[in-house]
């Protein structure tokens, strides 16, 4: 019987988990290069307490607004995966959602790919239409967005 249980659960791990892919180096052009527009890229940790107060919110604007892409990228090392991947779930993010966490590539030189004005605080916001980007460390500034939308 502990076997049948333990063979159904590793059936059914697909259907509730995030897919949580490393981010290594030149990742991140081809991601914001591919994404459609626009798009909220959100920096974060499990380490970083107002990100745990602003996640809920961003898995909000994923169902609620006119964005076509969500991107989520934990700063944190992969082998934090199992602990992405429970906070994802309980802020509310759609198993859909493909999140990205750090790899094998030295975080400093990723931090630089990404932006290099960005010294590795999170949280860390981007917001990228056709035409431009915003960006923004600290707490989640919903202005750009919602100027966006009412246009």
């Amino acid at each position: 019987m502990k076997r049948l249980v333990s063979l159904l659960c590793l059936m059914c791990a697909p259907a509730w988990a995030h897919d949580i892919l490393p981010l290594e180096s030149g990742d991140y052009a081809k991601l914001i290069e591919s994404a459609p527009k626009p798009a909220l890229v959100a920096l974060w940790s499990i380490d970083c307490t107002p990100c745990h107060r602003e996640m809920p919110e961003i898995a909000r604007l994923m169902r609620t607004s006119r964005l076509a892409a969500v991107i989520l990228i934990s700063t944190d090392e992969a082998d934090k995966t199992p602990e992405i991947e429970r906070f994802l779930r309980a802020a509310g993010f759609p198993t859909s959602l493909k999140a990205r966490v750090f790899g094998r590539t030295d975080p400093a030189r990723l931090r630089f790919e990404i932006d290099p004005k960005w010294h590795g605080e999170t949280p860390r916001h981007y917001f990228i239409t056709a035409t431009k980007k915003e960006a923004w460390s600290g707490p989640l500034n919903l202005g750009p967005l919602e100027q966006w939308q009412d246009k």
